[in-house]
C-alpha cells in the first residue's frame, strides 16, 4: 500500500494534470490507474468536474501561447502541418493563428495543395480504364493506382479525383468514361448539419479531447454508415475546423 507522502505526491500529481488540460484517460495513463478512478480521486479532492467543452477552451489557451513561435515556423516552412507537429500542437490551431497573416503570406503554404493538373488527373482515370476494362469504379482505380505509383510519386488517388471534379461519376464524365446507373440516393446529403455536429460532439465526449480528423475517420467507418464520414463532414461545413467551430468545440 502506498504511503500517505506517495498518495498525496500522487494527488498533486493528478491536481496539476488536470489543472493543465490533460483528459481522465490521459491522467490514468500516466499513473497506472482507470479513468473512474481518477474521477473518484479528483472528486474527492474537491476539485470541480470540467465538461469536455471546457476542457478543448483549456487546451486551446494553452496552444495558443505558442502563437509567436507558430507564427515564426510558419514564415520559414509554409507549411500548417510542419509547425504542428514541430510544435506539438493540433494543426486547426496552426491555421487559426496563421490566418491573422496578410492573405498573400498565408496562402503561400497552400499552393502547392493542387499537386495534379486536370489533365493529367483525367488521363490516369482513361489509363485505368483502359487497362481494366469495363465501368471503372473507384475501388478499381485505386487498386490500379497502387500499382502504377511509387514512394515519391504516388498516382492520385479516387478522393483527389471526387474532389477535384465534384463526385467519381463528375471525374469519370469529365474523363469521357461510362459509370455505374445512378442509384435513387446518388448525390444526395442523407445526413443533415445537426447529424454531423451530433456525431463529433459524441466523438468528442467519448474520447475526452478534440478528435483529429484522421481519429474521426476511422471511427465513422467503424460504424458502417452510421455517422456521417469525413468527407460528408466536410462538404457540410468546408473544412474540419469550421465543423468543429460549429460543434462548438473550439
Amino acid at each position: 500500500m502506498a504511503s500517505g507522502g506517495a498518495r498525496r505526491a500522487r494527488d498533486d500529481k493528478i491536481k496539476t494534470m488536470y489543472a493543465g488540460g490533460a483528459t481522465l484517460e490521459e491522467i490514468g495513463a500516466t499513473i497506472g490507474v482507470s479513468r473512474e478512478r481518477v474521477r473518484q480521486l479528483l472528486k474527492a479532492a474537491g476539485v470541480p468536474a470540467r465538461s469536455s467543452s471546457d476542457t478543448f477552451r483549456l487546451r486551446r489557451k494553452q496552444h495558443l501561447v505558442k502563437r509567436d513561435a507558430i507564427l515564426e515556423r510558419y514564415k520559414l516552412s509554409r507549411d500548417a502541418n510542419i509547425v504542428a507537429e514541430e510544435l506539438e500542437v493540433p494543426v486547426s490551431i496552426v491555421r487559426e493563428v496563421i490566418s491573422v497573416l496578410p492573405r498573400g503570406l498565408a496562402m503561400m503554404g497552400k499552393q502547392k495543395v493542387k499537386r495534379f493538373e486536370d489533365e493529367f488527373l483525367l488521363n490516369c482515370l482513361r489509363e485505368a480504364s483502359d487497362s481494366l476494362g469495363g465501368v471503372l469504379s473507384c475501388q478499381d482505380y485505386n487498386r490500379f493506382a497502387l500499382s502504377r505509383g511509387s514512394p515519391d510519386i504516388p498516382w492520385p488517388s479516387h478522393q483527389t479525383m471526387a474532389k477535384r471534379f465534384g463526385s467519381w461519376r463528375a471525374a469519370l464524365a469529365r474523363a469521357g468514361l461510362s459509370s455505374n446507373p445512378a442509384t435513387p440516393i446518388t448525390g444526395q446529403l442523407l445526413f443533415e448539419e445537426a447529424h454531423c455536429i451530433d456525431a463529433l460532439r459524441e466523438v468528442a465526449r467519448a474520447w475526452g479531447r478534440l478528435p483529429t480528423a484522421n481519429e474521426y475517420e476511422v471511427y465513422a467507418r467503424a460504424s458502417n454508415g452510421g455517422v456521417p464520414s469525413l468527407p460528408t463532414i466536410r462538404n457540410r461545413f468546408g473544412t474540419w475546423f469550421e465543423a468543429l467551430k460549429a460543434a462548438g468545440l473550439v
